[in-house]
């Protein structure tokens, strides 16, 4: 799916974030190296807030430390 929907190469170090409809379910997509991570969080009372997607691709960077 990443590679033929996303255009994206799985065997990087990315973090492929999938949101369920309701906004209430994210699984995330990570090759470590030797294999592929994937990680579940369901909230049962709030919903994840999701940046602008442009092109079903959404870019996110590392926070920077606030000093």
């Amino acid at each position: 799916m990443m590679q033929n929907e996303l255009h994206k190469d799985p065997f990087t170090r990315t973090v492929f974030v999938f949101r369920a409809k309701k906004a209430d379910q994210l699984t995330l997509l990570y090759w470590e190296g030797t294999g592929l991570l994937m990680a579940y969080k369901r909230l049962e009372r709030h919903t994840f807030t999701w940046p602008a997607v442009e092109d079903g691709v959404m870019q996110c960077g590392w926070p920077r430390p606030v000093a």
